[in-house]
């Protein structure tokens, strides 16, 4: 192979190397850290809690949790949520009919949720899941 081949070639592997460094670098960024406060859904068999930001247009409303009892059971359903200042508890207050419990807070204030369902002796939940 030339000299002028070779410096093409090294050209090509040098642009070729650069565009893949630059493709890994921005799928790094895509797949970082989801927004602190949204956490997908945690399940307790058929129950669940999960934590979410609520827009208006583009406006923040509220980091929104909600907690929903999806078996006919009897067992109430209640999420735990760990927020910056301290620790509550949000309930589907109405059982496994339609609709869920649910409860605003201020934007990064929800640090994990934990599903839970209150049974004869120490509660069934979930693992807690961090935001």
């Amino acid at each position: 192979m030339g000299r002028r081949k070779i410096a093409t070639a090294a050209r090509r592997t040098g642009k070729a190397l650069a565009l893949a460094a630059a493709v890994v670098g921005l799928s790094a960024l895509a797949s970082g850290p989801a927004h602190a406060g949204v956490i997908p859904r945690v399940y307790q068999g058929d129950d669940y809690a999960e934590a979410w930001h609520a827009y208006s247009g583009s406006a923040f409303i509220a980091e929104m949790v909600s907690v929903c009892d999806r078996e006919p059971d009897g067992h109430g359903v209640y999420v735990k949520v760990w927020l910056n200042a301290g620790y509550e508890e949000i309930s589907d207050t109405n059982g496994s009919a339609y609709g869920c419990g649910s409860r605003g807070y201020d934007r990064n204030d929800v640090e994990a949720i934990e599903v839970c369902e209150r049974v004869t002796g120490p509660d069934w939940c979930s693992g807690r899941k961090n935001a």
